[in-house]
């Protein structure tokens, strides 16, 4: 989908199709982990002899699907502690925030939530935390060339081709970080 981002946009003028598509994949990249995390969880649980599972610990693999089945779904929000919780349940140990895919993960997850609990009553300015986030972001992919004139860099500059791209290699390259701490294949090809 990401390689279906505009990447023009009129110079000056507001592109909702492109703020929109972008919006799309920072918020579906997130939701990716996410429910992957969940998937992995309810597979211990319901299905511990899947043949996905077959190179963990099979008792390791049933603590975690008692903890799905304890906490009755309700696991970690947080994508990153998700997976965390379940790296160390399966005994491999804490995911390493000085990752660079784990702390691209973070941020990517930090930009979703800015996104969704946008609060525009405070545009046209910046709160530390938009100027904080700004800086993270600013030089990891290419921002919309064509914002209107004296905008901020949240939504205008920020939703970008580039961004779209950045958020769907991000989760992908997350996904290859877990997998390979874990020890197994995932379910899908990542052909990022």
């Amino acid at each position: 989908m990401a390689d279906r981002v505009p990447e023009k946009s009129t110079p000056g003028k507001h592109d909702p199709d492109l703020e929109a598509t972008v919006l799309a994949l920072i918020i579906g990249s997130v939701c990716w982990v996410e429910a992957t995390g969940n998937e992995m969880f309810s597979t211990c649980a319901e299905h511990p002899g899947d043949p996905a599972l077959a190179a963990l610990d099979a008792h390791k693999v049933t603590a975690v699907g008692d903890y799905w089945r304890a906490k009755a779904g309700r696991v970690p929000p947080n994508s990153i502690e998700k997976w965390e919780r379940l790296t160390k349940t399966l005994g491999k140990g804490k995911l390493d925030l000085g990752n660079a895919a784990v702390s691209e993960m973070a941020l990517l997850v930090r930009l979703r939530n800015h996104c969704i609990h946008a609060k525009p009553s405070h545009w046209p300015t910046q709160d530390a935390d938009d100027k904080d986030l700004e800086a993270k972001l600013r030089g990891r992919f290419p921002l919309n060339q064509y914002p209107e004139s004296n905008t901020l860099f949240f939504p205008n500059e920020v939703l970008s081709a580039g961004c779209a791209e950045w958020a769907v290699k991000t989760a992908g390259e997350f996904f290859r970080y877990v997998y390979n701490l874990l020890g197994i294949t995932p379910k899908f090809d990542l052909h990022l």
